[in-house]
């Protein structure tokens, strides 16, 4: 099936507002979020389209390399003025939603039900590589396989391949999905934004490093496929859920250095890395930082002493010493 020969869309739009493109947006529609966020001479950030939202397909600085596999195949920068924009000719949303779309046209509705889905996730997901019919096999049904495991996968990919077309699913034993480029897959995108945060947080940008910790932990908060009943997605679950506290981390961080409007995102953040991470120490730092620097010094030393009596009670242990240095500094 050639790009001309896509089905138009059913008319909802599925794909997270926090992940539009802005490629095809017009020059007045892409907007800055406050004065010490927009771009300056070093950055090419993606400024989001919608209202306190940052496009999850912010490009990285271009001296600074993804160290993901999937650097090729993520991001194409087109110019409108002084902003950087995305121009895909694929969109898969794995997390939340369930959505495709290949050359501006929505296809996931045209999909082969809930196992067709699956199978193009699966194939997403490992799309650098070839995956053997054995491999879709367990994948799919696991140890629940039907009696032609065999001939109900051939119909399965039979008809994938005339919804995609032959040139993107491609093989018979080993498949590929080769998705038309420049393609984004939110999955990969938060991995590599991730990386780029944290990168940029290391060396003190903090700028820098606001747009790619808001576009993984947009992309971290939302569930993996939640149809799948299957131990691939349930490790993927668990994977995005690290992204989705790392981002956390960066995002407080960053925040809570940039200051001023910033400071209540980033008590914010620290608030919900706490509860997601419970005996990460760093975190609860970060949250008494954060109370302090906007003059809640007592509520700071209170959640210092709920750590304190946590990491008493359930391990035996004391915070550690960059922990107490903070109280200490909160004392005196």
């Amino acid at each position: 099936m050639s790009q001309h020969e896509c089905q138009p869309s059913s008319g909802r739009n599925e794909f997270d507002h926090a992940a539009d493109v802005v490629g095809c947006l017009g020059v007045g529609e892409v907007r800055v979020i406050g004065l010490h966020m927009g771009q300056d001479e070093n950055d090419d950030l993606v400024i989001a389209p919608t209202a306190g939202e940052v496009a999850a397909f912010a490009s990285d600085l271009p001296e600074h390399h993804y160290s993901s596999q999937y650097t090729p195949h993520l991001i194409q920068l087109g110019q409108v003025r002084n902003a950087e924009v995305v121009d895909e000719s694929a969109r898969v949303q794995l997390c939340g939603p369930f959505a495709v779309e290949l050359w501006g046209r929505r296809i996931d509705n045209l999909l082969p039900g809930r196992q067709g889905r699956l199978l193009f996730a699966y194939l997403a997901i490992s799309r650098l590589q070839t995956v053997s019919r054995e491999t879709l096999m367990d994948a799919l049904w696991g140890d629940t396989r039907p009696a032609d495991a065999g001939g109900a996968l051939s119909a399965l990919i039979s008809k994938t391949r005339a919804v995609v077309g032959a040139d993107v699913l491609r093989g018979r034993t080993e498949l590929t999905l080769a998705l038309p480029e420049p393609a984004h897959v939110d999955v990969e995108v938060a991995i590599s934004m991730l990386h780029s945060a944290e990168s940029a947080v290391a060396v003190g940008a903090w700028r820098r490093a606001w747009a790619p910790a808001s576009s993984a932990l947009k992309v971290g908060r939302r569930t993996f496929l939640p149809e799948a009943e299957t131990p691939w997605a349930e490790a993927w679950r668990r994977r995005l859920a690290d992204v989705r506290v790392r981002a956390l981390e960066c995002y407080a961080e960053v925040c809570l250095e940039l200051g001023g409007a910033e400071l209540p995102s980033a008590e914010r953040a620290a608030r919900e890395l706490v509860d997601a991470a419970p005996f990460r120490e760093s975190a609860h730092l970060l949250l008494m930082r954060t109370l302090a620097a906007r003059g809640n010094v007592a509520e700071a030393l209170t959640a210092y002493q709920r750590l304190r009596i946590l990491l008493r009670d359930e391990l035996g242990v004391d915070p550690s010493g960059a922990v107490q240095d903070a109280y200490l500094r909160l004392l005196g």
